[in-house]
Parts: structure tokens; C-alpha cells; sequence
């Protein structure tokens, strides 16, 4: 009698936990091509779709309210057609919700900002004095004509916002187009990816990129004929910045390309630069973190990489420059330790082209490197192949030089100077998912996707159930 009372009390414990613990989705469909009589209750089928996103966002924060619909996240899929950017305006704040093309893989899916004037087209802001995390990923969508802020994103500290483009392009947007997201604290896991997605034709005003205490990715991506008086990338906070295997081809800006200060990890690899005119196409100014740039192209760029007060690896790049002429220095580096190790130069014709004060530079194994045959240098050690090129202009003054292949690296405007070079390498796998949507569906999906968990937990129990009946 015993053991069936506790069978029974086991499984009604079971059911009520997997009722409870598993999250589920709401899957709509958004169509802007029909118009629905309902769009208080829409998205359940193709000849009932949601009209706008705004609408199947509406419809969600009803549904949500529903007691056993708490928690769960929200599924858009866009027939192709193009969308009205002010009639789709959303705020997803909270929220953990995934845009995609109702055809896996489509293209065609077209969001046109030219009827937005002020306010962003997506905002992830704070309302009702509501905090929680947000997860917004967006697949497979075009974005045009945009002369607005796309993305405003601003996290309260203590929570944590999670944003990926997924193959989406950018494209004709103008003037007062950017992408702007902050976090209040720097302590919390904030990030931003863009993957296999493609910014082109783009001419604006300040920088496209506005970031603030955040992680940021960008692998398998295009930036093409791209005009701005900013930076593509400047840190504020504590942000760190990966580009892998992507391209940047045309590119016109006033300033810096990329520009890291303070703290927050650099990783520029497998990448190609194309006719960038910028001052400089890397700056890193007092960056107590690591800085890596590894196995790039560089092709007709004058001033690659300017270096105050930092630590940075060159490694394994191609720098090619088919000019006549330079017009700033390639590498500037002052109060630093450089280390070029492996890299293969093209820049024919040149001098004077490397700025040395209060720093190390250490040529290793690279290809070409006659660049360094008409330094400027003062105050500086300059290392080739381990043997000095030029060094402190002060003959009181005592230098060592040190290196290592795997320990901590200073710069010091003193008498010593130690260099460093750390090998680690770091791999960032990027996955992207896309699920199709059945055209005849007529009712709302819910599926679970916290299912590991719950088989965990389940097995578990279901070993204790045994335990106690061989009691």
C-alpha cells in the first residue's frame, strides 16, 4: 500500500514538473501583403496572418498573460513582400524573441525604413519598470532605405541582453543610420552578432556602429562601399570586438576604422581590407587587454595600426600597398611593445613609414619587412631577427629586451621594456537555425526547448522511485 501511494505521489510530482519547467513558443506568421480583419487574434495560418509585426507582438502580450502561457518566447515568420518600417516598429524588451522568412532561406523578405523619421524601428528599452533579459535574433531579413536608427538597445544593470543577425543585409541607408546599443554595467553578458550578413551602399554621417559594454561579433560578413565621418567600431566601456573571415572593401571614413581604448579584448582575423581610406585603420590607445591581428590581407592602406600605451601580436597578415606614394606611417606606435612575427610587406618605395617613442618593436620571420631600412626613431628599441635596429637615444640609459612565448607583456616609458607574445588563439563557432512553418497549420505551436534538463532531472527521480521500492 506504501509503495502504491508513493508511485502515485511520484507521478503526479512528475507531470506537474514537466508542465512547469519545460518553456515553450508561440509561432506566428506575419504577412503584409493580406490584411486581417483580427489582428487581436492572428498568425495561426497563412489565410490568417498577422498583418504587421507589431500586430503578432500585440497578440503575444495577450497571449502571454494567459496563466500556463507565462514565459514563453515568441516565433515570427515573414512571408516574402516588403514591410512598412513605422507600421512594424516593435519594442521587445524582456522578451526572448526570433524573426525569420516564412520560406527557409528566402531572401526576399524586405523591411523598408523610409517612412521612419525619429524613433528606432526595433527598441529593446525598459517599460513599466519591467527588468529582465532580453534574447532577440533575427534571421534572413533585408534592411533598405533607412535614414533612422535601426536598433536601440539600453540594459539596466544586473540583466543581460542577447542580439544575432543572421544573414541579413543593410543596404541604402543614409545620414542618421546606426545601430545603437548600451548596457549599463559591463559585469553582465551582454552581446551583439552579426553572421554571414552584408552592410553595403551605405553613406552617413556618424558611425554606424554605437556599442557600450558589449561583446561583439563579426564572422562570415561584407562591408561594401560604405561612407561615414566616424568609426566602423569604437569602444566605449568595456566592450571586446571579434572579426573573423570577413570582408571590408571601399570603405571611406574621417577618423579611425576600428578603435579600441581602456579595456576590452581586439581579435581581427581572416580578413580582408580593401582600399580603406581612413587617419588609421586600427587605434588602440591604453588597452590593458589582449590584441591580436592574425592572418590578414591588407591591400592599399597607408596607415594600418596606431598603438599608444598597449600591447598588441601582428601575426601572419599580407600587407600590400600597389601606391607611389604614403602619406602617414603604417605602424605608429609609442609607450608599447609591438611584436610583428611572420608577416609578408609589399610596400615598395616607401621610408620613414614606422614612428618608434618609448616603445619595443620586434621583427620576427616576416617576408619583406624592408620598411623598417628608414625608421624614425626616438627613444625606442626597434629588434630584427633579434638584433637591434635602433635604440634609446639617451646613451645613459640601459635597455633589455626581453621575450617570451608565453607570459605577461608591459611597456614602460622608463629604462626597461619587456616583450611578450602570447599564442593563444581563441575559435568562435557560429551556428544559425532556421525552422520552416507548415502552411496548414491552423492553431498556435507549442514546443519545448528545455528538454535535456528535464531528462536529467527526470532520470534522477526516476532512480530514487527505484531505490525506494526495493525498500
Amino acid at each position: 500500500m506504501l509503495k502504491n501511494n508513493l508511485c502515485l505521489f511520484i507521478c503526479i510530482f512528475l507531470v506537474t514538473f514537466f508542465k512547469f519547467s519545460s518553456s515553450s513558443a508561440l509561432e506566428l506568421i506575419v504577412d503584409s501583403n493580406k490584411v486581417n480583419s483580427n489582428p487581436n487574434q492572428c498568425g495561426g495560418s497563412l489565410a490568417n496572418s498577422c498583418n504587421s509585426i507589431k500586430d503578432a507582438v500585440t497578440y503575444y502580450e495577450a497571449f502571454i498573460t494567459t496563466p500556463g502561457n507565462e514565459g514563453s518566447s515568441l516565433v515570427l515568420k515573414l512571408v516574402d513582400g516588403k514591410y512598412d518600417g513605422k507600421a512594424n516598429q516593435f519594442n521587445c524588451y524582456h522578451y526572448d524573441f526570433t524573426i525569420s522568412s516564412y520560406t527557409s532561406g528566402s531572401k526576399n523578405v524586405i523591411i523598408d525604413g523610409s517612412s521612419i523619421t525619429t524613433t528606432a524601428f526595433i527598441s529593446i528599452n525598459e517599460i513599466d519598470e519591467i527588468q529582465s533579459d532580453t534574447i532577440l535574433k533575427i534571421s534572413n531579413i533585408n534592411f533598405i532605405n533607412f535614414n533612422s536608427t535601426l536598433l536601440d538597445s539600453n540594459t539596466p544593470k544586473g540583466y543581460s541582453t542577447e542580439i544575432r543577425f543572421d544573414s541579413c543585409q543593410f543596404s541604402n541607408c543614409y545620414q542618421n543610420f546606426k545601430l545603437n546599443v548600451k548596457a549599463s554595467s559591463a559585469q553582465d553578458s551582454n552581446s551583439i552578432a552579426f553572421n554571414s550578413s552584408k552592410f553595403e551602399g551605405i553613406s552617413i554621417t556618424k558611425s554606424l556602429f554605437s556599442f557600450t559594454n558589449y561583446q561583439v561579433q563579426i564572422v562570415s560578413s561584407t562591408f561594401n562601399s560604405i561612407s561615414m565621418s566616424g568609426p566602423l567600431y569604437g569602444n566605449v566601456g568595456l566592450n571586446s570586438l571579434t572579426i573573423d573571415s570577413s570582408n571590408f572593401n571601399q570603405i571611406q571614413t574621417t577618423g579611425q576604422l576600428i578603435s579600441s581604448t581602456n579595456k576590452g579584448d581586439l581579435n581581427i582575423k581572416n580578413s580582408d581590407f580593401n582600399e580603406v581610406t581612413c587617419n588609421v585603420l586600427v587605434e588602440v590607445f591604453s588597452n590593458e587587454n589582449q590584441v591580436f591581428v592574425t592572418n590578414n590581407i591588407f591591400t592599399n592602406i597607408d596607415k594600418l595600426l596606431l598603438l599608444a600605451s598597449s600591447t598588441a601580436s601582428f601575426t601572419n597578415n599580407k600587407i600590400n600597398n600597389n601606391k607611389n606614394n604614403i602619406n602617414g606611417k603604417i605602424f605608429d606606435v609609442s609607450a608599447s611593445v609591438l611584436d610583428l612575427d611572420s608577416n609578408t610587406f609589399n610596400y615598395p618605395s616607401v621610408k620613414n613609414v614606422i614612428y618608434c617613442f618609448q616603445a619595443v618593436i620586434k621583427f620576427t620571420n616576416n617576408i619583406g619587412d624592408s620598411i623598417i631600412n628608414s625608421p624614425f626613431c626616438s627613444d625606442c628599441n626597434m629588434i630584427y631577427n633579434g638584433n637591434p635596429v635602433c635604440s634609446k637615444s639617451n646613451p645613459s640609459s640601459t635597455t633589455s629586451a626581453s621575450t617570451t612565448t608565453s607570459a605577461s607583456t608591459s611597456a614602460s616609458t622608463t629604462t626597461s621594456a619587456s616583450t611578450t607574445t602570447s599564442a593563444s588563439t581563441t575559435t568562435y563557432s557560429t551556428t544559425t537555425s532556421e525552422s520552416t512553418t507548415s502552411a496548414s497549420s491552423e492553431e498556435h505551436t507549442n514546443s519545448s526547448i528545455d528538454s535535456k534538463s528535464a531528462s536529467h532531472t527526470f532520470l534522477f527521480i526516476l532512480l530514487v522511485v527505484i531505490a525506494l521500492l526495493n525498500l
